[in-house]
């Protein structure tokens, strides 16, 4: 029978898995032609994870939440999403039944996802008999114009606009759109003009690079228009100039938020000049100190993204290159080249372009999702991390391909993924836990050798429940890949019960607070129900139902307060040692827990293992920290990132807003830490 999730966290690149708004028809002899959709595509025009670090996906019908899921954006993560991004929703049997979308960014700050910062919200149909797409950016000029409220526990999230209304380039415009008005996906359309995401033909835009050969201009705010060179807008972008560190992709000199060239989301052009979103006009001289115009690289539409670190679409970018100097006394030049810096899927992603693979023992650039098809019948939506062959959009419809099913020790959903083998899914031990992606892997037992028939090196391991598993084998010593990479396993000494002797082995660890569950499929034959959200212990590693109360804070005085879900390890500081909470990671990974500070504000930097430190390996969550932050447990302070940690790590955890860690006053080795200079 066909089955939806409603997401699918194991892969990078990957946003969403596919969400139907009806319940899906069943097999039969006849074969159903394929069912439109509309595809939603997310970018936006800010920094990531400084300034947006979720999107909460949110789709009703008839009043009912079909589909409330945030996912989080974490460059250098191999789960974390990368933009742009694509969600499809597929048709129902109504092709007339409205559907409410919202799709709400999210900041640092308090709450579940962080703190609400831009919503869109549309109402729409799905067209029944093509792929359509719709844009939904998270744009700047719609910042902090999020309502929240709270039925029955459950955060309600609604436009400052007011009841249908939605904010599109900071102002207030109807929500509703007529689906028959969107253009019919394409590729291009969304993955920066090319083909794929990969494709040499894609681009994105190198913010900082491509203004800093720009030049402030002066603004007509009668229209609210600036003039383009030579009248025509071949070629050129404009932006909008920022103090430093404010929103946008900033450099050390100020911050630029580009705008699309785009006739409902941007800026238009008439009679040679470039008339700009009136909004622009009402920030400018407060939090917009002037309108930047450059023609040094090609025009920022909706189809070209952003360059970054958060990127689908590789392209350099530069990290700190001069914005356009403001102007002198309204005057039309200003010219500053200078530079400090070098120019360095509703099926979420069930849509036309997501990584369609067939695993094959490769590596994948973009992994994604993979549909598995009898027919024209989506029968799963599965991953595929292990390489992807690219399909076209008929692929469901008659590819007579078959994809192959996941692999040993690849993160799974239900027991059809699994090529024969088990899938030890979220919740699926005896207790209710289980690793946070799922394994494909298969029982064992003490005293019998059954893991190594599986995989060579294969390990089987004991749960807390009592029930044994084959797991991954490893090398604590090595250096490289292990453990195919994935940051919700980690390389550690264990014990193979099946042969009873120590062996290595990839156990799981949290690498994120929260996991999906997912539901057993109903006794009718029906589509699954949605999974349900647990939370991931770092006393165990392992996901099981959610916890209430306060979440884990990693850094903690645990001999003061004892931890929450966590545990309390215990610390050298060169005199008499001291206790903190802490958890079970991947060396060189954030953990899956909230620290003092926000979500995603630990990293696993403290290895268990000294003689061999490797990222992969086990390590311990230790509480990330800024200059000057003051740590929880006074007996460490914020030291500066050890010497082993990844030049590629590190600037993730720099693009997290950390600079350092909070760590006693020698590390696991025994050596003096640095203090974080301020």
């Amino acid at each position: 029978m066909p089955s939806f999730r409603s997401l699918v966290r194991a892969v990078p690149a990957a946003l969403l898995v596919a969400s139907a708004l009806v319940s899906a028809a069943g097999c039969s002899a006849d074969k159903e032609p394929p069912r439109g959709q509309l595809i939603l595509a997310f970018q936006t025009d800010m920094n990531i994870p400084k300034d947006i670090r979720t999107i909460r996906v949110i789709v009703s019908a008839r009043g009912e939440v079909r589909h409330n899921v945030a996912y989080f954006l974490r460059p250098g993560e191999v789960d974390g999403v990368q933009l742009p991004a694509t969600f499809a929703i597929i048709a129902g049997k109504d092709p007339s039944l409205p559907v409410n979308i919202k799709v709400v960014g999210s900041g640092p700050g308090v709450g579940a996802d962080g703190k609400s910062r831009v919503l869109r919200e549309v109402t729409t149909t799905v067209p029944s008999d093509r792929f359509a797409l719709l844009h939904m950016p998270i744009q700047w000029l719609c910042w902090d114009n999020v309502v929240e409220s709270e039925i029955d526990g459950i955060t309600q999230y609604s436009d400052s606009c007011g009841e249908g209304k939605t904010c599109i380039k900071g102002s207030c415009e109807d929500s509703a759109i007529d689906s028959s008005t969107l253009p019919t996906f394409e590729n291009a359309l969304v993955f920066g003009g090319g083909p794929s995401p990969s494709s040499s033909l894609a681009q994105c835009i190198d913010v900082l690079g491509c203004f800093a050969q720009g030049q402030q201009v002066a603004v007509d705010t009668s229209d609210c228009s600036v003039a383009l060179p030579g009248g025509s807008a071949e070629g050129a972008n404009l932006g909008l100039v920022l103090a430093p560190g404010d929103q946008g992709i900033c450099s050390s000199t100020g911050c630029v938020v580009v705008l699309d060239k785009d006739e409902l989301l941007g800026w238009t052009q008439s009679a040679g000049r470039a008339l700009l979103p009136k909004a622009v006009c009402d920030k400018l001289g407060s939090s917009v100190t002037g309108v930047a115009l450059t023609t040094a690289c090609t025009t920022k539409t909706t189809a070209i993204p952003t360059c970054g670190a958060w990127s689908l679409i590789n392209g350099t970018f530069s990290e700190d290159a001069g914005v356009p100097a403001a102007l002198d006394g309204g005057a039309e030049g200003g010219l500053d080249a200078s530079t400090d810096g070098s120019v360095g899927d509703g099926g979420v992603d069930a849509g036309p372009d997501f990584c369609v693979g067939k695993p094959d023992g490769g590596s994948c650039s973009t992994p994604g999702s993979l549909t598995v098809c009898q027919g024209s019948v989506t029968q799963a939506t599965l991953t595929c991390p292990f390489g992807c062959v690219t399909a076209s959009p008929s692929y469901c419809a008659g590819d007579p391909n078959t994809p192959s099913p996941l692999q040993f020790g690849s993160p799974c959903w239900e027991d059809g993924e699994c090529a024969g083998l088990t899938c030890l899914s979220a919740g699926g031990l005896s207790s209710g836990s289980g690793p946070s992606l799922g394994v494909c892997t298969t029982p064992c037992s003490a005293w019998t050798d059954t893991c190594s028939q599986v995989q060579a090196g294969a390990v089987c391991q004991l749960f807390p429940s009592g029930e044994a598993f084959c797991m991954q084998g490893c090398s604590v010593a090595a250096t490289g890949v292990k453990c195919s990479n994935r940051p919700d396993l980690a390389c550690a000494p264990a014990v193979d019960v099946g042969k009873g002797v120590a062996a290595d082995a990839c156990v799981p660890v949290c690498d994120y607070p929260q996991c999906s569950i997912p539901q057993p499929s109903p006794a009718d034959g029906g589509p699954p129900p949605e999974p349900i959200t647990g939370s991931c212990s770092l006393v165990t590693g392992l996901c099981g139902p959610l916890v209430a109360g306060p979440a884990p804070q990693v850094g903690a005085n645990c001999s003061v307060t004892p931890c929450t879900d966590a545990a309390c390890a215990t610390f050298p500081t060169g005199a008499a040692p001291t206790q903190a909470c802490s958890g079970p990671c991947s060396l060189g990974g954030f953990c899956g827990a909230e620290s003092s500070a926000s979500i995603a504000a630990a990293g696993c930097l403290w290895p268990e293992d000294a003689a061999n430190i490797a990222e992969g390996n086990a390590g311990r969550c230790m509480q990330l920290c800024d200059c000057g932050d003051t740590c929880s447990n006074p007996d460490f302070e914020c030291v500066t990132f050890p010497a082993w940690l990844s030049s590629v790590q590190e600037q993730a955890f720099w693009s997290s807003g950390a600079t350092g860690y909070c760590a006693p006053a020698v590390d696991a080795t025994g050596a003096p830490t640095s203090p974080l200079p301020c």
